[in-house]
Formats: structure tokens, C-alpha cells, sequence
């Protein structure tokens, strides 16, 4: 059934697997990896609610998979019964592949109160091998939902994607891609046959987030055919929110918000009813927004900003985004912005590895300035931007091959001037890239910066 499911023939898994379990006992030894493997098949499908229902049906002291049962539980938010998982696992040994998957456990759990403590635990716990069986198809969209809601920078994003990959492709590098507003790999990494229903809605996004970020109406309408049929087919989960915010994007963008209002209603239900946990609700309020000022609603676009800002209690991406939309928001209503505003609302979209947003940002703020100087600054912010974008892929090491080749000029000793002349680029893109190998060295000062760039092997 396993080696069926990984080759994507979802059907022939789910009906050995159903025969499998006709007829059997949660007291029966063998149950506990089938309900795990049904319960997998349930979420290739889109079916979230019923992995939920098989995890509950064995119970937390009969599960072999309290990774599996905890990601199902909280993913259709059932809180309650995802704390019993985890509070039985935290009972047993610690030993095996439990041990090494004991951290995604906890880490998932916390990604509702604490999210800066969860991730590096769900990386680790979903990063660790079961040489019994390959991962679950369902892990790598997980990892990539977990690291993409807490705001991680694009190349950790890859990095975790690629730990747990399942047996046949699937969109989750091609979404990653999207996000960071690299385009170019995300429709040349994009599936042109997914496997199960989970998958075909994921690449429907992806398909409608490209041909949006292109500007193509034409596309994004005949994309949108499709989207009734698809949508129909999965059940919305807590991981598949960023997925469903492309679709409202663009749904708005075309005048079809009405077919999915549904949608949109059970998604505000379910995160409300986890208490409105930041990590996982930020991210949604911003596309609120953003669908209202696609849909020129300043009212609606109005109260996305009002709830947004109720995360934003503090330091930290539901702040970058809070700032960004409601400098969006006073962008699209023809309101004077200052070019400060703008440029901290830019820096945050960046921060929130949001750089096709931030581009587009400064892009308009440009268009609707009256300050030739002021949109010739904001114009040259977007390309700067943009021109990061395109730099921005995965390489050995802890830079892109652009910031290094500015890490190499800082360490010779140039200016930002003399660097963006030897390099062909402007000293405003040379301040953006160092600010950017601040940030991924976590260096404060200059003399820091240049200790740890000779630390990291740069010369």
C-alpha cells in the first residue's frame, strides 16, 4: 500500500489499506501503522477531516504515529484531542523514531501560544528518518506550511523542504519559490500532473499566484475555471491557508469572491475557534486585505488592517505585515504616504520573505506619488527589490552568489559606491544586499560583519 501510495496510485493505497481495516478492532496489533498509513491517504486526498477521525478512532495510547494524529488533530482544530496525543507521547520511552520525532510534536502544539520556540523543533522531528517506511507524502506541504507561517527566510524554507520529500513530486518546492517571488523556479518546479486531490489544489494556487504576479488576466481567468472543481474536492486545513490565500486574491481580482465565500467563512471559523493563533492567522488577515483593495473595497480592506493589527502586539512578522497593509491600504484610497512609511513598510515585506509584495509596494507607491524625485526613489527601491528576488536561490552556503560577491568587495575593502560600480549595480542595492548578509549572519556592527563573513570562508 505504502510503495502504491508513493508511486501515486492514491486509489490502489486507499483500497488495500480499506480491506486491510474492514472488520478490525483498536485492540488488534497491526491496526496502529494502517491507521497511520490510511489516515496519510486521507490527506493526499484533501479529506482532513476524516485523517482526524481515524487518528481519534485508535486513541492516543494505541497510536505508533503521534506526529501524524497531532498535525491531523490541530490541522481541522481540534486542540483538545491533539493535547491528549500529545501529552501520551510525552509518557513513553524516549527512544527510537519516536524520540527523533517527539520535538515536531511538541513544536507543532506550541506553533499555537509560542512560535518562535516551535520551528526549529518541527524541522528536527520531521527531518528524522524512519528506515522502516518513507515519510508520509503528507510531511513536506506540513514543513513547508510550519516554516512559511512562521516567516522564515526563503533558503531555510528549501532547506527543510528537501528533508522530507515524498516518493513522487509533489508543488512544495514550487510553492516555497512563490512565496520568496521567485517566479522563474516556481513555474519550472510546478507539477504538471499532481498526484491527489491535496496536490491538484496546491498547484491550482501556485498556477493562479504566477499568472496574477504576471498580471495576466486572460490566464488567471481560464486558470479559474478549474477552481470550483478543485476546491470542491479538499477540505480546508490550518496548512493549507496560504494556499486558499491565492485563490481569494485572485477570486477578488476577478469578481468571483462569491464562490468561495464559503471558504473564506470556514477558515475564520477554524481559526477562531484555535484562538486566533498568530503564526497561523497573520498571514490570512494580510490577504484579507490585499483581496480588498484587488477588489477596490476600502471598507473590507479597512477592517482586514483592524484585524491584523490585533496580532501585531509586538516585534516580529504579524507587525511587518500589519505596517504593510495599512500603508497599502492608504496607497490604494490615494492617501499621502510619506516615502519613510513606504520604505519601512518594504523592509518589512522583506523581512517576512514577502519580496514580490515589497517590489509591487514601492512600485505603486511610486505610480501615485507627485514627487518626480520621491517616485524615482520609490521606482528604484522596487527594481532594487526585485533585482534581490532574482539573487535570492539556494547555494552551498549561507549567501547567495550575489551576496558574495559583495561580501568579497566589503572584505577588500570598497565602499557601497565603489562596489555597485565594479559590480554594475546601484550603492542602493549594495546597502540592500549587505543588509540582507546582516541579517543571515546575524552581525550587528560593521568590524562583526567582517569577522563573520572571514569566519564563514568568504575572502
Amino acid at each position: 500500500a505504502r510503495l502504491a501510495l508513493a508511486a501515486g496510485d492514491v486509489d490502489g493505497a486507499a483500497a488495500v489499506a480499506d480491506r486491510h481495516l474492514e472488520g478490525a478492532s483498536v485492540e488488534d496489533a497491526d491496526v496502529p501503522p494502517w491507521i497511520a498509513l490510511a489516515a496519510d491517504i486521507a490527506g493526499v486526498r484533501g479529506h482532513h477531516t476524516h485523517a482526524a477521525d481515524l487518528h481519534r478512532w485508535l486513541g492516543p495510547t494505541r497510536t505508533d504515529d503521534a506526529l501524524g494524529a497531532v498535525a491531523a488533530l490541530l490541522g481541522v482544530g481540534d486542540r483538545e484531542s491533539a493535547a491528549a496525543f500529545v501529552a501520551t507521547d510525552a509518557t513513553r520511552p524516549p527512544i527510537g523514531v519516536r524520540a527523533r520525532r517527539a520535538p515536531a510534536v511538541r513544536g507543532l502544539s506550541a506553533s499555537l501560544d509560542d512560535p518562535t520556540a516551535a520551528l526549529d523543533d518541527v524541522v528536527r522531528g520531521l527531518s528524522a528518518g524512519d528506515v522502516r517506511r518513507p515519510a508520509p507524502a503528507t510531511y513536506a506541504p506540513l514543513l513547508a506550511a510550519v516554516s512559511l507561517s512562521l516567516q522564515t527566510a526563503t533558503p531555510t524554507a528549501h532547506l527543510m523542504a528537501s528533508t522530507v520529500r515524498s516518493s513522487t513530486a509533489d508543488p512544495t518546492e514550487s510553492w516555497i519559490a512563490l512565496r520568496a517571488g521567485d517566479l522563474e523556479t516556481a513555474g519550472r518546479r510546478c507539477p504538471a500532473e499532481p498526484v491527489g486531490a491535496a496536490d491538484r489544489f496546491r498547484t491550482l494556487a501556485i498556477r493562479l499566484g504566477l499568472a496574477r504576479r504576471a498580471g495576466d488576466v486572460g490566464a488567471m481567468t481560464a486558470l479559474w475555471l478549474q477552481a470550483p472543481s478543485v476546491l470542491a474536492a479538499v477540505e480546508v486545513d490550518l496548512y493549507s491557508l496560504a494556499h486558499l490565500a491565492e485563490y481569494r486574491v485572485v477570486a477578488a481580482r476577478l469578481g468571483q469572491t462569491a464562490q468561495i465565500d464559503r471558504r473564506i467563512a470556514a477558515v475564520d471559523e477554524l481559526l477562531t475557534g484555535l484562538g486566533d493563533p498568530v503564526a497561523w492567522s497573520a498571514d490570512w488577515r494580510f490577504a484579507e486585505v490585499v483581496s480588498a483593495i484587488a477588489a477596490r473595497d476600502s471598507g473590507a480592506a479597512a477592517v482586514g488592517c483592524e484585524r491584523l493589527s490585533r496580532l501585531a502586539t509586538s516585534a516580529g512578522p504579524a507587525t511587518d505585515l500589519a505596517r504593510a497593509a495599512e500603508v497599502w491600504t492608504r496607497i490604494a484610497d490615494a492617501q499621502p504616504v510619506p516615502t519613510s512609511d513606504v520604505d519601512a513598510a518594504v523592509d518589512g515585506l522583506r523581512r517576512a520573505g514577502r519580496a514580490w509584495e515589497a517590489a509591487r509596494l514601492a512600485g505603486e507607491a511610486a505610480l501615485r506619488s507627485d514627487d518626480s524625485r520621491t517616485a524615482a526613489a520609490l521606482l528604484h527601491t522596487a527594481r532594487a527589490v526585485a533585482e534581490e528576488r532574482r539573487d535570492a536561490v539556494d547555494t552551498a552556503g549561507p549567501l547567495t552568489e550575489r551576496e558574495a560577491e559583495v561580501a568579497r568587495e566589503l572584505l577588500a575593502g570598497f565602499t557601497y559606491r565603489e562596489i555597485g560600480e565594479r559590480l554594475f549595480i546601484s550603492a542602493k542595492t549594495v546597502e540592500h544586499h549587505v543588509a540582507r548578509i546582516r541579517r543571515r549572519l546575524d552581525a550587528g556592527s560593521r568590524s562583526e560583519l567582517l569577522s563573520a563573513l572571514r569566519a564563514a570562508g568568504y575572502r
